[in-house]
């Protein structure tokens, strides 16, 4: 049986903001006894309002990082809207590996785009009672941090959506083993930096960007058409402060008998979340919130 023997994720382009750009040429990276990879290019946002764009990223192999050829199949499609795309490559013979972007944009004042590439690697062979390629029992720690609007301290509602200053759901990364991987939450945490508040909260997991929610303060919403988008939610119990409140500057809820299965989608390792209050508070304007998963990988 063919199983996975070792498996890593690296990234070749960082999460930043990029201007208009031809053949951008990324650091290399050393892919060793890897026999196959999978690039993901996430698109996150596109400022500037220009009338259209285009990313074009192709990979290139090297066995002494010096000669670069293009890899077969390690073109993209060229991007031209919001989303992840993935692709599968076998690249036995290489050593290292990187990318080469062109960035174009029609129109708009002073544009630019959030993206990043990140690279799978995987090598394969047979498992054995040696417990090579072994799978199951791996558990991570994976995390995310939002802050809301400011200078916004609007009082929340019962059941509204508490929501980052942009909106939409907030992105939980390599929750999974692999792309489309799939585990069990087995922990749940999260921590505000504003003390002395109780509300218990409900956390909304799906497993794809673009569910329909509602805006900040406003009440909480469920579409029927985004079924197959959910994992889950959880209740979580009243948030509380440490006994020198004092002292204190943050208030904390946390749930460690939570077993939620989930599977991401076939092109991503994250998890993407939303909170909804389920008792009125005061927040303060840009409060932050930390919510931390522990996932036990399959």
């Amino acid at each position: 049986m063919s199983v996975i023997l070792r498996q890593d994720n690296q990234v070749l382009i960082p999460l930043v903001s990029k201007s208009a750009g031809a053949s951008v040429i990324s650091a290399a990276i050393q892919v060793n006894l890897s026999s196959a990879i999978v690039p993901v290019i996430n698109i996150k946002s596109v400022s500037g309002s220009p009338t259209s764009y285009s990313l074009k990223v192709k990979l290139q192999g090297s066995v002494n990082n010096e000669d670069w050829v293009d890899i077969t199949g390690g073109s993209f499609p060229a991007q031209t809207a919001l989303g992840i795309t993935s692709l599968s490559i076998n690249i036995q013979g290489f050593q290292y590996i990187r990318s080469v972007y062109t960035l174009t944009f029609v129109g708009g004042t002073n544009p630019a785009m959030v993206f990043d590439l990140n690279i799978g690697l995987y090598q394969f062979g047979s498992a054995s009672e040696s417990h090579i390629g072994e799978t199951g029992g791996r558990t991570v720690v994976s995390s995310v941090e939002i802050t809301r609007a400011t200078p916004d301290a609007t009082a929340y509602a019962a059941n509204d959506a508490v929501t980052p200053a942009a909106g939409g759901l907030s992105e939980i990364t390599n929750v999974a083993r692999i792309a489309g991987g799939s585990g069990y939450i087995t922990q749940i945490r999260v921590s505000t930096n504003k003390k002395s508040i109780t509300p218990r909260l409900r956390l909304h997991f799906f497993n794809a960007s673009n569910p329909t929610i509602s805006a900040d303060n406003l009440p909480w919403q469920d579409k029927y058409a985004d079924a197959a988008k959910r994992v889950t939610y959880v209740d979580l119990p009243a948030m509380v402060t440490a006994a020198d409140t004092t002292n204190s500057d943050m208030s904390r809820t946390m749930d460690a008998t939570v077993r939620v299965p989930f599977k991401c989608a076939d092109a991503t390792t994250s998890i993407f979340i939303a909170i909804e209050t389920l008792d009125a508070f005061t927040p303060d304007a840009g409060q932050k919130f930390t919510i931390k998963l522990n996932t036990e990988l399959n």
